[in-house]
């Protein structure tokens, strides 16, 4: 989270987000979105923001995919504060669509109505468009510690 010294002003490009404070699953078959300026296919960075979608990968089937997978930053497996996504398969290319290098601390999203909400945070995965899923931190899980940090700020600023 970053604080900012003036408020910023919102249009059609520049809009609020809700912090998700749910810590289940959204459903499978709903579309999420996935943004970033990270690599591209060819792994060249992009100039612009670049969008993508993606689906849930429930929890318990998430751990399955990478309980084989032996890497000291996942030590612990994959745990309730995280959150699994994948894109389709890209036709005649054999990888997924994915989030990749540079796209890290990006939003995973979904808009529901006129509300745009925070699900997950782009984290790790295992190169770009693999069989396995992709990372994120589950906002959810941190959501009370959210919500904590933005009212102490604004009780401070009010004194």
């Amino acid at each position: 989270m970053v604080e900012l010294q003036a408020d910023i002003p919102f249009n059609k490009r520049v809009l609020p987000i809700c912090p998700y404070h749910g810590r289940e699953d959204f459903p499978v078959l709903e579309n999420l979105t996935i943004a970033g300026w990270g690599r591209k296919e060819n792994y060249m960075t992009s100039n612009r923001l670049m969008y993508a979608n993606v689906k849930t990968v429930p929890l318990e089937e998430c751990k399955t995919h990478y309980e084989n997978q032996m890497l000291a930053r996942l030590n612990r497996g994959i745990v309730a504060e995280q959150y699994c996504a994948q894109g389709a398969l890209v036709e005649h290319v054999y990888e997924h669509v994915d989030a990749c290098q540079g796209d890290s601390g990006g939003p995973l999203l979904v808009q529901q109505a006129n509300n745009v909400i925070l699900i997950g945070v782009i984290s790790v995965g295992i190169g770009c468009g693999s069989k396995l899923p992709g990372l994120y931190t589950r906002v959810g899980s941190y959501f009370e510690w959210i919500n904590n940090t933005i009212t102490e700020s604004q009780s401070k600023q009010t004194s």
